[in-house]
């Protein structure tokens, strides 16, 4: 029986992993990327787990989807060895990342090993949506000029969005950008469902999902929207295919859809016009400039078709940033390195195909992300940064934990 102490610790570690995915870390020591802050910390939590919980850390790291992490670690390392010339010390920081972001997965299934540490980590994750999807919410309306007062040095791209009355705001809530924090928000509410189906108390994590939407909205990004909307379609009918067949999973994503579509028509057009614009290839200058870009990185990328070009950033000031994780991961890493970045999203499926039965929890909760990341990702990014890729990481963990413990 583990001691009153130990226990919390592991609700200590727990806080700590809300913290990494809801606050941005950009704080390195001696700005030496490798030794950013959540890099230490991380490090310290698994030295502390594998000494106080070994065999527990010694099973967990052998998942495939931890181990498939190290495998594209891997091939960045490969990558960086063939371009060697041109590899900044801090260009190592690449490596590291998809070692440290499967600690998080690790640490996830160890602490959570009974249903009250698995109940606390989604309540307090829940309790802390709320809280600042509220404050997402203030920052809309921007009472009394508050945004004036922290917004440049918070998010300063966004600045004259949010002050003096702007016509169509973008929030970026506790984040630096509408992107990132549409993400955030996008993953609060698949947290907020599993927590949903574990707590007697329904109110709470239906709060917070109808605040995270909102948001969602508020936030004005269009690739999330479109992704997250996609992704719940998807849940809904995978959710009722599981439980009613084909035939009513058809019937009942026709009418989830129409819902979807009459909910988008009655929604201001403040937080619906960016959508609306999708339809409009011609007018929409933000997607024709990053199609512009890919054609010229399209180039760089056939003559590093096997190895990429390594993670080197010296091509930005000529060309100006991707805007698209999938094409940046073909660039840096080739096609090498691509397909064991797609091998590792796949990865968390193999429990599924392992135990179907047992695992079909896998299928309902993890696809529907698995597949918003991925739309996500053609126009944007999800794991490049260490606050959104540990929401992903935790969730992932959360898929993996054995369900009958809980019960």
């Amino acid at each position: 029986m583990e001691s009153n102490i130990a226990k919390r610790i592991d609700k200590i570690i727990l806080i700590a992993l809300v913290i990494f995915m809801l606050m941005p870390s950009e704080i390195s020591i001696f700005n030496i990327s490798i030794l950013k802050i959540e890099t230490i910390l991380i490090s310290i939590i698994i030295v502390y787990l594998f000494f106080i919980k070994g065999e527990s850390v010694k099973e967990a790291i052998k998942n495939k989807f931890i181990i498939c992490n190290f495998v594209f670690a891997s091939s960045i390392a490969l990558s960086i060895i063939v371009n060697h010339e041109s590899i900044l010390f801090n260009d190592l920081y690449e490596i590291v990342k998809y070692i440290l972001y499967p600690m998080i997965t690790l640490i996830v299934i160890v602490t959570c090993y009974n249903s009250e540490n698995y109940k606390f980590i989604l309540k307090t994750i829940t309790i802390s949506m709320i809280v600042i999807c509220t404050f997402g919410i203030i920052q809309y309306f921007n009472p009394f000029s508050i945004n004036e007062l922290y917004i440049e040095q918070l998010a300063p791209t966004q600045y004259e969005t949010l002050i003096n009355n702007y016509p169509t705001p973008r929030i970026v809530g506790i984040k630096t950008n509408p992107a990132v924090y549409g993400l955030l928000v996008t993953m609060g509410i698949y947290f907020n469902i599993l927590y949903y189906k574990c707590t007697k108390n329904k109110i709470l994590p239906i709060t917070s999902t109808i605040l995270c939407f909102i948001n969602l909205m508020m936030t004005l990004t269009r690739t999330i929207q479109i992704a997250f909307i996609i992704s719940i379609v998807v849940y809904m009918a995978i959710t009722i295919l599981q439980k009613k067949g084909w035939k009513k999973s058809i019937i009942y994503t026709i009418i989830i859809i129409a819902i979807l579509l009459v909910v988008f028509f009655i929604l201001p057009q403040e937080l619906t016009w960016r959508l609306k614009q999708v339809t409009d290839f011609q007018n929409a200058s933000s997607w024709i400039g990053r199609v512009e870009k890919w054609k010229d990185y399209g180039e760089i990328i056939k003559q590093n078709l096997l190895f990429g070009i390594g993670p080197v950033k010296n091509h930005i000031d000529k060309l100006g940033y991707i805007d698209s994780e999938l094409i940046q991961n073909i660039l840096q890493y080739g096609i090498i390195g691509f397909g064991a970045y797609i091998v590792m999203l796949l990865s968390p499926l193999y429990a599924y195909k392992k135990d179907k039965d047992k695992n079909k929890y896998i299928i309902r909760n993890f696809i529907p992300v698995l597949l918003m990341i991925l739309i996500n990702n053609i126009s944007a990014s999800s794991l490049i940064l260490f606050d959104t890729a540990c929401a992903i990481y935790m969730f992932v963990g959360m898929m993996f934990i054995d369900k009958e413990k809980l019960k």
